[in-house]
């Protein structure tokens, strides 16, 4: 089971689902929601970007880390400053590459 933690100004909603599926935010956000989402780089909340909705996803910081984490380990020691000064970061990670904006 999943526990999904929905907040507005006004209520906070948790939803107890059997799955993790893009299709769970699709079917409980009103056509025309707009809003920011946290979420993980799951593909299946890809589907959230259409047209129907106006929410922006934004990318789990630990999971954001972990990729920064896992690109020091992979450059010699003192090349992470370099290899981002002068990087574009969507390059850094796929998933950043299909991340709107």
């Amino acid at each position: 089971m999943v526990v999904w933690v929905v907040v507005s100004p006004e209520v906070t909603a948790f939803l107890l689902e059997p799955t993790r599926s893009g299709q769970v935010p699709r079917d409980f956000f009103a056509k025309g929601s707009e809003g920011i989402v946290n979420v993980d780089r799951y593909a299946g909340y890809l589907g959230l970007l259409g047209s129907e909705w106006r929410l922006q996803l934004a990318y789990c910081w630990s999971h954001q880390r972990r990729d920064f984490i896992n690109l020091g380990k992979a450059l010699p020691a003192g090349e992470l400053g370099r290899a981002m000064g002068g990087a574009d970061q969507r390059a850094l990670c796929p998933q950043w590459a299909t991340a709107p904006g």
